[in-house]
Order: C-alpha cells, then structure tokens, then sequence
C-alpha cells in the first residue's frame, strides 16, 4: 500500500496530539515539530476535524487536541478520511479487506482497522 504525503503527515500529527503532555498543542508549535508550513498543516487539520479526530480550541491558549481518546482512533479510519475509502482497494470492481469483527471495521469503508498503541509510539 502506498501511503501519501498527506496521509503520513495526518499521522504525525495525530501521534504528536496524542503523545503530548499537553491537553491542547498550539498549532503553529506543532507545524514547527512537524517542519510544515502552517496553512499546509491547517488543510490536513480541517479534514482530520471533519472526520472527528481533532477539535481546535481559539484564543491565547488555544490549539488542537483529539476529539475522541487516542485508543478508539484507527490508522484505517485517518487513511480514508484523508485519501478516501478507494484507498483501501486494490482493483476497480474488488471490495476493501474484511475483518472477522465487522463492528470493529472503519466506518468509512469497512476496512480492517489497525490499532497501534498511540502511547507506544511516543517514544
């Protein structure tokens, strides 16, 4: 599977979010980490929010934080909200993997969800 710049970007973003001690990371702190432009960060950070991943708090101690706890969040359900559920096939005409428990599978696209232990991956 190949994974795009923007998918890899929405990862870091989303370990970051979660490794953090922080209960709110301020934006421009976490383009720095990341070495992204701020309004490129922004463009990923809107489709994380409209799938749900990420709120953004305003004012002076404002920023972004998970919207929901970091163990529910799937790497199958970042990879379809930022590069579509098509991602997931491999032909035209074949349907995204099944698991064995559909009620654990993406919402999006009911691709197998792969659930690494955000904490894990502070390092």
């Amino acid at each position: 599977m190949h994974v795009t710049a923007r998918v890899d970007y929405a990862l870091q973003a989303m370990v970051a979010l979660a490794g953090s001690d922080a209960s709110t990371v301020p934006t421009n702190a976490l383009a720095e980490k990341l070495d992204l432009s701020y309004n490129y960060l922004l463009t990923i950070v809107a489709e994380l929010r409209r799938a749900g991943f990420v709120k953004m708090r305003r004012g002076p101690a404002g920023g972004l934080q998970l919207a929901r706890p970091a163990h529910t969040i799937t790497l199958s359900e970042i990879v379809c909200a930022i590069d579509g559920p098509s991602h997931w096939r491999t032909g035209p005409s074949r349907p995204p993997p099944q698991t064995r428990t559909r009620a654990t599978s993406c919402r999006h696209c009911g691709s197998p969800p792969i659930k690494p232990c955000w904490t894990c991956l502070r390092g």
